[in-house]
């Protein structure tokens, strides 16, 4: 079983502009409101692709329900607490004229520490040997940033599979915890090791010992429109990127997770295609409705990867 790390309840509202005014009065063409958040992301994604599911994790009574009827929709399984509040709100502003995303992203209601303990101690009761949970997304007001390093720590001892695709303090710190799989962008691979990936041709040798250094199988390097790198420590895969209409990028990153979870069970290469396939797939579609299954089929033979390393 795979399951989804949910801990930052959102709502995601995408509004499309044929073009945005600053300062003046905008009425949008078009608006598209879904539960969403980066474990909901990479759970609609994974049964997209056929794999079974569990998001897991709290939701706010106030606005659950648009959340939960989003992941039903799509058969993810759900194992959630409730708490009392609201989902934060994500405002995405597209306008069509420049193809440009404006975010404005809130915070949600803060959660109690006695809270976030019993969500946690509920988290750590579900996976069994050999399945996988996912650590995404950015935490809640009242969380600690060491969460997901607490929780990594806790599992891996129990030979259950961890990926962790977060950024700042809740990244490095989860880092330390040897993960068996990470997602940093350009940026986040920066912060954790002080390199910055300017060069192409230098990013395999860098990737496979940082891999090494830190004790982490897989490394998954995504640089957006100059593509995506993939280490299983020994080899490294790099994966030119696609060419396609850009409607949305939310949920790039959590349908490229996704993929590559669904697709290492067939090697570091063929999960690589995967994933390129899924966050392309994701970006052709508007708001944060992500990939079709029709879409990915399409484009998947048409994903150039090739071994760098």
């Amino acid at each position: 079983m795979i399951f989804t790390v949910y801990l930052n309840p959102t709502i995601d509202k995408t509004e499309y502009f044929d073009e945005f005014q600053i300062g003046g009065t905008n009425r949008p063409v078009k608006s598209i409101v879904n539960g969403a958040g980066k474990a909901v992301n990479v759970s609609v994604v994974l049964a997209s692709l056929g794999e079974e599911n569990t998001c897991a994790g709290y939701l706010c009574a106030d606005d659950s329900g648009i959340i939960l009827d989003r992941l039903k929709r799509h058969d993810v399984n759900c194992c959630f607490e409730e708490i009392s509040g609201i989902s934060r709100i994500n405002t995405k502003i597209f306008d069509y004229s420049k193809h440009e995303i404006t975010e404005i992203n809130e915070s949600g209601s803060p959660v109690g520490t006695e809270d976030m303990d019993r969500i946690k101690n509920k988290i750590l009761a579900l996976p069994s040997p050999g399945d996988t949970v996912i650590f995404t997304g950015s935490l809640p007001a009242g969380a600690d940033d060491s969460i997901y390093a607490d929780m990594i720590s806790v599992l891996e001892r129990r030979d259950v599979f961890c990926v962790l695709d977060a950024s700042g303090y809740a990244l490095s710190k989860g880092v330390e915890q040897q993960p068996d799989l990470i997602k940093p962008n350009y940026d986040e691979f920066h912060d954790l090791s002080g390199v910055w990936l300017d060069d192409l041709s230098a990013i395999p040798d860098i990737l496979v010992n940082f891999a090494l250094e830190k004790n982490i199988k897989y490394v998954a390097l995504t640089l957006g429109g100059k593509g995506a790198f993939l280490t299983d420590s020994a080899n490294v895969f790099y994966a030119e990127p696609m060419r396609v209409e850009i409607l949305s990028t939310v949920g790039a990153g959590d349908s490229m997770v996704a993929g590559i979870v669904h697709g290492l069970k067939n090697g570091a290469e063929y999960a690589l295609r995967c994933g390129v396939s899924a966050a392309t797939a994701s970006i052709m579609r508007e708001g944060t409705q992500l990939m079709l299954k029709t879409d990915y089929d399409s484009i998947f033979d048409s994903v150039e990867v090739r071994k760098v390393l």
